[in-house]
């Protein structure tokens, strides 16, 4: 970040996105080579408009929040470098989850396999991290306090960042957690929930115990996309809360994008497609809410959950019925057609954790994700040497998932994409594949 974003800006701001270029090579890590691309860009984008303003940066989309007058940003509308020039917009509502009533039974582990293989964890501490962007968490929370990479290391740097600088809503009360946060928070609990969904304890997570990090890019569900790629930046290499010294060895093995960012209130198709492009090349599992706008087809539109190289997440109930809130595909872009969500997993009456230590069910596709990101944290724990083949533990996934066949009897589909997360077949299809014998195998 090279300036605050608060400062006001005399002409527009605007989001300007270049491409990639070559970013692999033989003496560079993908952030290595990110951050070169990304500083020769800059160098450019001062060479084109020497009055341009820098108000943030961003590394892992190769993009630059800029303030500029109109006449001075079409000096880039032809540039061959430039993908996507965009005008930023105001917050926007970004949650895709919402409270239910109180319903504190765990049929979503055991609809998933998970009863048969927890005593198989038995309560290991996990190299493996799960990352969060969304509302903040709750890191005193019993669910997940003991689990939280800070606590572990005895500091918050490069384990929570907060993108919310500064109260940009029309409310007149203000975030009862505040902002620039040194440590973590969540004003609504919604972070905190999906948090428990993925690795809570004492039958409430998926991967229960796994390590997480957090990044807040919505203040009381309302994001921007400066936000929202702030923290994917983070994730990509995490930085001290000044924004700083980025560590790309401490990134996180999966993250959790429970939100929306729409091209209508100024979010950038290709910055978030250039940020997944990256995390993804870092080895960096990314996993999004498919959101609440079903039953309609053609209702996944937005990013991440749009993404090809993100895994959209459905959401289903206790009898493996799709919800009627959960989005639908397909998605079209320049490329064609193709089909969303790749997968589901429960997202209907979800117990976990709440704020100030409670407990609470919710409802929506941002219940639905974590599931798939637990799984995967289970599948890379148990199955080290297949972490460098993240794309054949999605396939696994979708080849054991319980079909859910749409209106045509088709699978995969537009609605359930291959259907349902049955992760006690995955792993018996994990060691099969791996050829684990005897007593090296976890399940018969």
């Amino acid at each position: 970040m090279l300036l605050s974003s608060s400062i006001v800006c005399a002409g527009n701001d605007y989001l300007v996105t270049f491409g990639l270029g070559q970013q692999r090579g033989a003496d560079a890590s993908p952030y290595e080579a990110a951050a070169r691309t990304h500083k020769e860009t800059r160098s450019f984008l001062l060479q084109k408009i020497r009055d341009i303003r820098i108000i943030q940066s961003f590394v892992v989309s190769n993009s630059f929040h800029v303030c500029a007058m109109e006449k001075e940003i079409q000096v880039l509308e032809n540039e061959e470098k430039v993908l996507e020039i965009t005008k930023m917009a105001k917050n926007t509502l970004g949650i895709t989850g919402k409270n239910t009533a109180q319903k504190n039974t765990k049929w979503n582990m055991e609809k998933i396999g998970l009863f048969r293989l927890w005593k198989k964890l038995g309560g290991r501490r996990s190299r493996l991290v799960f990352g969060i962007a969304d509302t903040g968490v709750d890191h005193n929370h019993p669910l997940i306090k003991n689990s939280y990479r800070g606590r572990r290391t005895g500091s918050h740097d490069y384990n929570w960042f907060d993108a919310v600088t500064e109260n940009t809503l029309d409310l007149e009360d203000k975030n009862r957690c505040g902002y620039s946060l040194k440590e973590p928070c969540d004003d609504i609990g919604h972070g905190t929930h999906i948090t428990s969904v993925a690795v809570g304890v004492d039958g409430y997570g998926v991967a229960p115990g796994f390590q997480w990090i957090a990044c807040r890019n919505m203040d009381r569900g309302y994001g921007s996309f400066q936000q929202y790629l702030r923290c994917l930046e983070f994730f990509l290499a995490p930085f001290n809360r000044k924004g700083r010294n980025p560590r790309p060895a401490l990134r996180p093995d999966v993250i959790c994008n429970s939100y929306e960012c729409t091209e209508k209130d100024g979010c950038s198709q290709h910055a978030f497609e250039n940020a997944i492009s990256m995390l993804r090349a870092a080895g960096v599992v990314v996993v999004a809410a498919a959101g609440n706008s079903g039953p309609s087809f053609l209702s996944i539109q937005d990013s991440p959950c749009n993404e090809r190289l993100a895994i959209s997440v459905g959401a289903t109930d206790s009898e493996d019925r799709l919800a009627g809130f959960s989005s639908r595909g397909p998605v079209l872009d320049d490329r064609g057609e193709y089909i969303k969500p790749e997968i589901c997993a429960p997202g209907v009456r979800i117990p976990g954790a709440g704020v100030d230590g409670k407990f609470e069910s919710r409802s929506g596709t941002s219940m639905a994700a974590p599931h798939v990101c637990g799984a995967f944290l289970l599948l890379l724990e148990f199955f080290p040497e297949l972490a460098v083949k993240k794309d054949l533990l999605l396939n696994i996934l979708q080849a054991t998932a319980v079909p859910i066949p749409s209106s045509g009897g088709s699978v995969p589909n537009n609605s359930s994409g291959y259907g349902r997360i049955d992760i006690y077949e995955a792993v018996k299809m994990c060691q099969d594949l791996c050829g684990r014998q005897g007593e090296n195998r976890l399940v018969e």
